[in-house]
């Protein structure tokens, strides 16, 4: 270790893509932009494909994208009906280079359960549980873990879900996000299942 320090090494360019990135997925800035933050996630997995953590956080947007879809759009270009398959692959790209990653567990599960696959998203959630000491991470894990078998409601109602969902577009549409959000919140609490809300997403917005 040097006596005084080591003196910061400057960024690379793939970090450079990475913090850009971050600063257009932020919700709460005014230069929000899904597209951008998910076009520069690319640029940087491009120039260092060996970071898992670039990898994680395509497949973290890839998640996403069904849902930010309805409450503040993501932009052209992105199909949504491929997004869970994309989250798939960029955590499994993730793991493959990091095999102990409970955050890219944690996404491949919620990508699991939006392709109805509830053994592989239990699995990814249980490997969640036995690699991290974080107890939110663990707390989120278990929570996942049980609408996957349970189901996102006791009493689903998927004809007022999709009321819902339609109205939370209607919302987003005129530049109201956070009351898109509140809609996307109750067709949370009434949906059957996340097949059910993420085919519906892509049927009103994909």
């Amino acid at each position: 270790m040097w006596p005084f320090g080591r003196a910061s090494q400057p960024a690379s360019q793939a970090e450079e893509y990475y913090r850009e990135a971050l600063r257009y997925r932020d919700r709460k800035k005014k230069e929000f932009d899904f597209g951008l933050a998910v076009w520069n996630l690319k640029q940087a997995a491009k120039l260092e494909p060996s970071n898992p953590l670039f990898h994680c956080q395509l497949a973290r947007a890839h998640a996403a994208m069904p849902l930010l879809a309805v409450t503040r759009g993501v932009g052209g270009g992105f199909r949504l009906r491929e997004s869970a398959q994309l989250a798939v692959a960029e955590a499994k790209e993730a793991l493959r280079l990091k095999p102990d990653y409970a955050e890219a567990y944690l996404i491949l599960g919620e990508a699991y359960m939006y392709l109805g696959e509830t053994a592989k998203a239990v699995q990814a959630f249980d490997a969640v549980l036995d690699l991290s000491a974080n107890q939110k991470l663990r707390l989120y894990a278990e929570r996942e873990a049980q609408q996957a078998e349970e189901g996102l409601s006791k009493a689903p109602q998927p004809e007022k879900a999709l009321r819902h969902l339609e109205q939370a577009v209607t919302y987003r549409d005129r530049g109201k996000c956070r009351q898109a959000e509140k809609e996307l919140d109750k067709a949370l609490k009434l949906a059957p299942d996340w097949p059910w809300l993420y085919h519906s997403l892509c049927r009103l917005v994909g």
